[in-house]
């Protein structure tokens, strides 16, 4: 891919540092659109409530925006096997966080279009 397309896929894309305790700090990006992809492919089709899927939605989004926890770097599956231990009031207050961030993007994103 040339350098010119590759420095636009970054637009827009927000990465921060959440502080969800004093013991735990996780780097956040937003998803980009195959990263959204594999989380709705993952998604129960059947068998479970709107909460439940709900409930999936948040840990599947969670580990694939999550870059570093407490600043070491984890991959997919390191990141799967943290949020799926986690207690839900964590993943839930994580998963606010990052709601937060695609605000911003989305705040990003308007901007741009302005100018």
């Amino acid at each position: 891919m040339k350098d010119e397309l590759k420095s636009i896929l970054q637009l827009g894309k927000i990465q921060k540092d959440i502080e969800l305790h004093k013991e735990l700090t996780i780097t956040l990006h937003t998803l980009s659109v195959l990263e959204q992809q594999r989380v709705m492919e993952k998604l129960p089709a059947n068998d479970t409530t709107e909460v439940a899927k709900f409930v999936h939605l948040q840990r599947l989004s969670l580990i694939e925006a999550t870059d570093k926890i407490n600043g070491m770097d984890v991959t997919i599956e390191e990141s799967e096997e943290f949020y799926n231990a986690l207690q839900y009031s964590v993943l839930a207050e994580a998963f606010t966080k990052y709601s937060l961030l695609a605000e911003d993007q989305d705040k990003v994103l308007t901007e741009l279009k302005k100018k």
